[in-house]
């Protein structure tokens, strides 16, 4: 985390600690302080939960109190358009805007008072610095450097620098102007206008930094005027989605705040998914199961390889920050570990295991750790071809034939009982089973491979096993278990949070017992490379926002445990993802159940593969269509959408009909009908 910080501060140095110029400006909001809301109108939702909450304001009219954040900005936004108009002037002033409120809805002076005092409180909480560039003012001031502030802003300067102070007392005796002091605001370069000839200065001698791409940029650049446009970290689209949604909502407000403050601390687009997309859907997730636990009394939680690893980490500095009696450890496993291994003492558990991949010639092979070829030698012929006409029937037709193939299934269990052993020994190992207060906790599941596990610890544990999941499967099995979903609405796009859920190590393929006399789990050293991918620096995201929100819950004593954002972000992903998310997720790299060959999981379509798809030539390479469709270039996307209306489109321009048993051969070519008949069974007589 601090050589990511070190790099962006010397970034912004660089930018700006420019030779030549008499003066440097820098504007205020979102440039060297913001908020911890999403939004600035999120004050006023944090006012109104209070104005709602807190007896002291039950004497103002209840609908101006349920309303209140609407009618704040309503008033504010009306004496901008009333003075601009009306008094020949751009900005309006903070009594100006209350005075409003008072006459239009029946408010006292005593109320005015308290709900100017509620304001100042809740925007001075609120107020964080941003550190990079409240150190280039720094370094400009040890320079000799004469810094300005300036701010389109109806608060007056004395408030203002309250709030700066606050962050850094650097800001002491720094000038600071306000357009609702000046009357005039950066808008036209009005206020950069009125600033020149108070300070003196030539706007080729002029340095101005800020983030607003119009008011910070554009018009100070108008009037000559070096301005430099500082990249605030302004809402994904899907932040914007459920903030206009929940517009109301203070816990959506300081959630999605988090998130966009975090990604002040770094540029790195992994970095930067970890802390806005996959970290507030999976924060909630842990703080929900971790008051579960506590409930429960369950001490002990066990975190499942490899979905695990990341809520393990989220979980571990929670319990920590919350002062939890619960520990928690990570257990190495999987589908390849469990499955078939449990087979050695619970043959009962082929049913789900092939009734889960049993649609699937590769998948289903892999699965039982044979070839697709061996596979394909235990079935009757008529289940040979695994075609895509296959159902539930043909499913139950495989699974019948081989478990009454007796020679195949001896086999299978004789070939695990030594894997089963050692499966055993680590689980015993690793795991407190002195009391029935403990609990594994994966992401995604069935309960088909914690049924195979619970098969297993039943050996000499005879009780049932309890597991928490993000989100349930979509493959349903009846299990000896008690699994808690925190997620239960069916939504597939959450799959994709297990392409997020990553670990910095290959799958658990079995285990071993070492020279050390311990049972360690034997990794398979030819899987995927995250590191390559950008691993610690996504983790690092997603454990800057635990850290921050973490603050932010107490300060606030929210309680984030329903899954909206889940249920938001999850169909944001499968409806209406943009680009930079697409490119984010689909350059995750990701093998099949079973492969060892890594790629990425939804790359980009060239030109050449799309004409391919449309012509029926070939199949796109990809495992999530829509991340692809949204990473190709505009041309792609076109041919892709010309494929969607016309999705058999050879058959349009050329397709050949040959019915032997009727003796009809033609073909069609751009809907001109060709006979090829006499061509075998020559004309007719």
């Amino acid at each position: 985390m601090s050589q990511l910080l070190k790099n962006k501060e010397n970034k912004e140095k660089k930018n700006s600690n420019k030779s030549g110029f008499q003066l440097y400006s820098f504007d205020i909001f979102d440039t060297l302080i913001t908020r911890l809301t999403a939004t600035p109108y999120g004050i006023f939702v944090l006012m109104q939960k209070e104005l709602l909450s807190d007896k002291r304001y039950e004497n103002m009219p209840l609908y101006f109190r349920q309303n209140f954040a609407e009618y704040r900005r309503m008033s504010e936004h009306y004496l901008y358009s009333y003075n601009d108009c009306v008094n020949d002037f751009m900005d309006c002033t903070f009594d100006e805007i209350y005075e409003n409120l008072k006459l239009n809805y029946n408010l006292t002076d005593c109320d005015v008072q308290m709900l100017k005092e509620l304001e100042l409180r809740t925007e001075y909480n609120s107020i964080i610095g941003i550190p990079n560039n409240i150190n280039i003012i720094k370094d400009l001031l040890s320079n000799g450097r004469r810094v300005i502030l300036i701010s389109d802003m109806y608060h007056s300067t004395e408030i203002i620098k309250s709030w700066l102070m606050k962050v850094d007392n650097i800001f002491a005796d720094i000038k600071i102007y306000v357009s609702s002091e000046c009357k005039c605001k950066k808008r036209g370069s009005e206020l950069y206008k009125y600033v020149q000839k108070l300070e003196n200065v030539s706007y080729e001698n002029w340095h101005h930094y800020g983030d607003n791409a119009v008011s910070d940029f554009q018009d100070a650049a108008a009037i000559g005027i070096n301005a430099e446009k500082f990249l605030y970290p302004h809402l994904k689209p899907y932040e914007k989605r459920v903030i206009n949604k929940y517009v109301s909502n203070h816990t959506m407000q300081l959630l999605v705040g988090c998130a966009k403050n975090v990604r002040l601390l770094s540029e790195d687009p992994k970095f930067d998914l970890g802390a806005s997309l996959t970290a507030p859907i999976l924060v909630p997730y842990v703080l929900w199961l971790l008051d579960e636990a506590v409930k429960k009394n369950f001490k002990r939680l066990y975190f499942i390889a490899r979905d695990g690893f990341i809520l393990k980490e989220a979980a571990d500095y929670l319990i920590k920050s919350c002062n939890l009696d619960i520990e928690t450890k990570y257990i190495y496993g999987s589908r390849a570990a469990w499955q078939k291994t449990s087979l050695a003492v619970c043959m009962d558990n082929l049913d789900p295991v092939v009734l889960q991949y049993g649609l699937n010639k590769e998948f289903l092979s892999k699965a039982l750790g044979i070839s697709e070829k061996r596979l394909t030698k235990l079935l009757p012929e008529h289940l040979r071809e695994f075609n895509k006409n296959y159902t539930k029937v043909h499913r139950k037709e495989i699974l019948d034939a081989l478990k009454s193939n007796k020679k195949y299934i001896t086999k299978l269990q004789s070939e695990n009982v030594e894997k089963c052993e050692n499966l055993i020994g680590y689980l015993k190992q690793e795991i407190d089973f002195t009391d029935d207060n403990f609990a594994f906790v994966d992401l995604s599941g069935s309960g088909v491979t914690q049924n195979c596990l619970a098969s297993v610890i039943n050996t000499f544990y005879n009780k049932p096993i309890n597991s928490f999941y993000f989100r349930n499967g979509i493959f349903k099995v009846e299990s000896r278990n008690v699994n808690r979903f925190y997620f239960i609405q069916r939504n597939d796009a959450c799959a994709l949070l297990e392409l997020t859920s990553r670990a910095p190590h290959g799958q658990t393929i079995g285990y071993k017992f070492n020279s050390e006399g311990r049972y360690e789990p034997v990794l398979d050293k030819n899987d995927v490379d995250t590191k390559s991918w950008g691993f610690d620096n996504y983790l690092q995201g997603v454990l800057s926002f635990v850290q921050g929100f973490d603050v932010v819950a107490r300060n606030y004593n929210l309680d984030c445990k329903f899954p909206i954002i889940a249920n938001e972000y999850s169909d944001w992903l499968k409806t209406a993802i943009d680009k930079e998310t697409a490119d984010g997720l689909g350059t995750i790299v990701y093998a099949h159940v079973g492969s060892h060959e890594g790629r990425e999981v939804a790359p980009k379509i060239t030109r050449l593969q799309a004409f391919k798809y449309l012509l029926g030539m070939s199949d796109l390479n990809t495992d999530l269509y829509r991340l692809s469709y949204e990473r190709s270039k505009t041309s792609v996307k076109k041919i892709l959408k010309y494929k969607e209306v016309h999705p058999d489109l050879r058959k349009q321009l050329i397709h050949v009909h040959f019915i032997k048993k009727k003796k009809e051969f033609f073909i069609n070519i751009l809907g001109i009908r060709i006979s090829l008949k006499s061509l075998i069974w020559g004309k007719d007589k």
